[in-house]
Parts: C-alpha cells; structure tokens; sequence
C-alpha cells in the first residue's frame, strides 16, 4: 500500500462513476485522489476486444457474481446478477451500448426538488488558506443555502451528457445539437454488424417500427444500429477513457484488490475508511470527503456495513447505528429482461461451431491488423424501442437487443446450435425491491431481492414486448433462414402461456439501481439530496446508480457517468471555495 494514506477525497469503487470523479477531480483542483477498487486491474484482455463480451461472464475472477434471493413471481427462481469487480467496474463488462434514457426521466428527477438550477458558471470565491473544519462545515452550509443544489432536468444534463462524449461519427448523422466530440468516453457506431442484425432491422420496419437513426436525439422511439462505448475498435470503459491516461499522475493513488470494509466516522462526519488487502487492515483517511461509488449494490451495503441505513435492520447483526436512515438499500429497482429465441438450419450468426470457423478467423486477422471486423462487434449490434399497452410513441417502455446468437444462462454455457434471439425489455418496471445485509461480515454478499413482478403491470408490459418479438420474427425478412421457434418453443400461444414463459425464463439485464434514491428531507426513502450528499451526515456522498430516484429508460451505464460528471462540478465548485 501507498506510504501516503491521508487524501482530500478518497472515492470507493472504480467503476462507471469512481471513475469519472477521481478523474474530474484530478483535472479541476489540486487534490490528492484515493481511487479504492475491489477487484483487480482490467489487464484480461477480452475486457478490451468487444467482441469478448460473449465470454466475460465465464470469468469469476472480474465479477462479483451475485445471486438474488428467490422470486415468488418468477417460478421462486434466484437469478444470477453479475456485476463487475475489476477496474471501470461493469463497464469493462458490459454490451457497451451508449444508451442516456428519455428525457422526461430526468424531468421526473428534477420534480421531486423545488428549486433552480446549480449556477455551474458562478466562479467561486477564492480563501487564501485552509480553514478549520468547524468554519468549514459552516461554509459548506452557507453555501447550499445560497446556491440551493443542481438540476437533474434534461436541459442541465444534456451539456454534461455532451461534456463527457467523445463522438466519433460527429458531423454526420450524430448533430452537436444531442453530441459532444472533446469528452473522455469514447462512443461511435460499430464498423462491423452482422447479417441478420440487419435482417432484424428490415423485419421490425416492416412490422411497423420507423427506423431510427440516433436513440439519443429528438425520440428512442424505432430501430436502428445501437453506438457503442468505443474508441479505436476498442471497449472504451470508465478505466480505459478516464483513468488510464492519468495513471502515473503524481495526486492519485489507485488501489485495486482492496475492499473498504466501513466508512470512519467523527460523529456525524466522514472522517476516512477502513480497508482490507494482502496488506491487511489499514485506515485511509479523508480531509475533504469520502464518496461511494460502489453501485446499487455495494454503496448501501457499505453504508449499511458502516452504521448509516434503517435503524432495525441494523440491529439484527449488532451494527451500532450511527444514523437511522430508512431508505438506504429501498427502492431497487432493475429492468427485467426476456429473450425470445430461433434456431436456424442455416450456419448463420455468431455460433461456435465448425461451419462458421472460417469466419472467425477471418475476424480475428482483420481485428487484429486493423481493429476492425467481427471481433469489433459489441454482438448487440441492433434493437430499438417501442411501448407497450402501459406506454406510447412518445415515451417507449420497451427496448430490444438484438443478438446474432443463442444465448444460454448470460453466456455461461455454449449453445450448440445456429440461431438469433431478440432481448425484450421492460424499461418502468413500477415493482420495487431492496438490498439488505446478510451478516456483519463485509466479505458477505448481501441479500438481493429485486421483487420482480409484484405489480402486474410489469408482467402485462412484457406480454406485449414479447407479442412485439413474435410479430416481428414473423416477418419474410427472416423466411430465408428457415429458423424454428427454440425459446418459447412455440409462438402461437395465449397471453398465459407467454406469462408463465416469462415467469420461467426472464432475467436481469444488469441495470440495478435507485437503492440511495436522491430526494428531499421529506422524503421518507431518500438518502441523498440533489447534490448527492447523505442526509444528516457531513463530507460523505454517494455518486453512482444507486442515487437514481427511478430508472432510466434504457441502458445505465452512461446516466451513471454523466451523474459522476454533474457532481465533479458541484465537488470542485466547493473545494475551490474553501481554498483548498
């Protein structure tokens, strides 16, 4: 471990959002930086290849492998969740599709806080040495009062959506209007995408879909082509675009392969944090602030773990309470996700097996002379978005991931067949669930329980995704691979049997969030407020997924870096004000 274990800020997680901050943070003040990850660095190479997505969730060693607690709604099923444990966390896992939601989410954010924007262009004020943390405190106080907190409407997080994007395919279909091309996170359009992905394409425009050319312009609504988080025919993660560059930088310590096992508290302030690794224990103390990153699992966890959650819950495993706040691991809320698959007598698609050998080594030697061709696919190359009987043009609840490939069990197991599936999601699942501790023991996986299904318009939303696929897997389009219905194994069937197919085969598709909802005060569940600062402590905040009040209308992982970003300004904004 470093000899220096006294920072400014010390961030827990080095994923999607630790990340970002540790990174914004280094580059708008002059603060030492702790970036603490649990997992190792991102040195396997399939992390980088995109195309090695397909295989990332046989390795152990990068996950954290979760499972949930069974669910009564799903045939009592516990699902395997996966998440990553590595540097840049799931986004050096993930299909890497670039993906912000509807801008009507962030609108709903805003709601739930009646005041005005953060005045990010307001230059601070300049203190010639550091204060006493008692004057400190005072200030930090102050200044809330007088600059009551950031917007998360979509017209303040458009720029940092902008802000952080480096666009490749700026200029032509991709407008400066909705893109930004001077960010950190690589993002462009793949270079390879597969037949039958376009074969996808024209059966969903012929089944009455538009077709839509940028799922983060004017509307998600339609089909098209999904933008990758890429840079060069690689994986762009968090680690690669914000981390890596700064690496060697002289005020930022990274530790991989560490786990925090509690937040240090001075009585109601966040003082530092108390790790474990093959060093043992060790304090890492924190002058300015200790922010978790941990994601919607680990961040109430740790909060739980440190003393600051519900009061009860904490009592069960001896955990002196610190500060009974009730919301911390409520309100999770997750987009469950059923595929319906096709097997083909045709050797199409992306299956191992001999008749396509050829064109894997095809694809290795154009990746690897020029990171171009097959191994540059993301796999989910297509999908789109759509409404069902609970949503409309307007505000699609459905999206879809369209795989060139069977997959079985989140790619655990190989499937020995040609074929294509299509994911249909629910993205406003108005279910919710909750993280909550299994033991004391930090090395203890907590209990997962998404609650999948508790309202029905959750399962009735799916039924008519699910309608959707089989609607358009019927189309000429996809006469020509004489494919058979594998998953359900047949489609012509009643709504019944399309709910108890989805009761016995839906899974995660890996967007947990909203388990330390942003709110006000009143707000029974909040944990944060807008600035993401927790309720009734000083100098700790939790900056990742879990501070969503609701999910997004599509794929996480660039909300959570935008709210990283967002936050960096309001953090930088009041470390210069203190002179720091």
């Amino acid at each position: 471990m470093s000899q220096n274990i006294k920072f400014d800020y010390v961030i827990v997680g080095a994923g999607s959002a630790g990340c970002t901050l540790a990174r914004r943070l280094l580059d708008g003040s002059n603060a030492t930086v702790c970036l603490v990850e649990a997992g190792k660095k991102d040195h396997n190479p399939l992390i980088h290849i995109p195309f090695g997505v397909a295989l990332l969730s046989r390795f152990t060693a990068i996950n954290w492998n979760y499972n949930t607690q069974p669910q009564p709604h799903l045939n009592n099923r516990c699902l395997f969740w996966p998440r990553g444990k590595v540097m840049g966390g799931s986004s050096s896992v993930n299909a890497m599709c670039y993906i912000r939601g509807d801008r009507q989410d962030y609108d709903d954010w805003a709601e739930a806080f009646s005041m005005g924007s953060y005045p990010t262009e307001q230059a601070p004020t300049q203190l010639h040495k550091k204060p006493a943390p008692e004057i400190t405190d005072a200030i930090n106080e102050l200044s809330h009062q007088q600059n009551p907190a950031m917007s998360w409407s979509y017209a303040d997080v458009l720029p940092v959506f902008k802000h952080s994007e480096h666009n490749a395919q700026l200029g032509t279909t991709f407008t400066t209007e909705y893109h930004g091309s001077e960010g950190l996170l690589g993002v462009t359009t793949l270079n390879h995408t597969d037949p039958l992905s376009q074969s996808f394409l024209a059966a969903a425009q012929t089944a009455g879909l538009p077709h839509n050319p940028d799922f983060n312009g004017h509307s998600r609504y339609g089909v098209g082509e999904y933008q990758a988080t890429h840079r060069d025919g690689q994986r762009c993660s968090a680690a690669k675009g914000y981390i890596e560059p700064v690496l060697q930088h002289p005020r930022l310590t990274v530790l991989t392969e560490t786990t925090v096992l509690r937040v240090l508290f001075d009585e109601q302030t966040a003082s530092g944090v108390l790790v474990h690794n093959k060093h043992g224990e060790q304090e890492i103390r924190a002058d300015q602030e200790v922010i978790l990153s941990g994601g919607a699992i680990n961040s109430p966890q740790l909060l739980m773990l440190s003393g600051v959650g519900p009061k009860d819950e904490l009592a069960e495993h001896n955990i002196p309470c610190i500060l009974d706040l009730p919301g911390v691991g409520k309100n999770l809320q997750d987009h469950l996700d059923v595929i319906i698959q096709m097997k083909t007598k045709q050797a199409v698609g992306y299956a191992l097996l001999p008749r396509v050998l050829p064109k894997f080594v095809k694809g290795a030697w154009h990746y690897l002379t020029g990171k171009k061709g097959l191994f540059s696919s993301n796999v989910a190359e297509t999908g789109g978005f759509t409404f069902s009987r609970h949503g409309s043009a307007l505000r699609p609840d459905l999206q879809f991931h369209f795989i060139p490939a069977i997959l079985l069990e989140h790619g655990r197991k190989t499937a020995f067949d040609y074929g294509f599936g299509l994911h249909v999601c629910h993205l406003y699942p108005k279910s919710r669930g909750s993280i909550r501790l299994a033991s004391s023991d930090p090395f203890a996986a907590p209990l997962i329980d998404p609650n999948y299904l508790s309202e029905k318009d959750d399962l009735e939303a799916l039924i008519d995704g699910v309608r959707w696929a089989f609607k358009i897997f019927a189309q000429p389009e996809f006469a020509k691979y004489l494919a058979l219905p594998l998953e359900p194994s047949s489609q012509n069937i009643d709504d019944a049997a399309i709910a108890d197919f989805i009761r016995a085969k839906a899974e995660t598709v890996y967007h947990p969030v909203a388990t330390c909802k942003m709110g006000p005060k009143k707000d029974p569940l909040a944990v944060v407020d807008s600035d993401l600062c927790v309720h009734g402590m000083r100098r700790l905040r939790v900056v990742d997924a879990s501070v969503m009040p609701t999910v997004v209308g599509g794929n996480t992982n660039a909300p959570t870096i935008m709210i990283a970003e967002q936050v960096a300004r309001v953090i930088l904004t009041k470390h210069a004000a203190i002179g720091s």
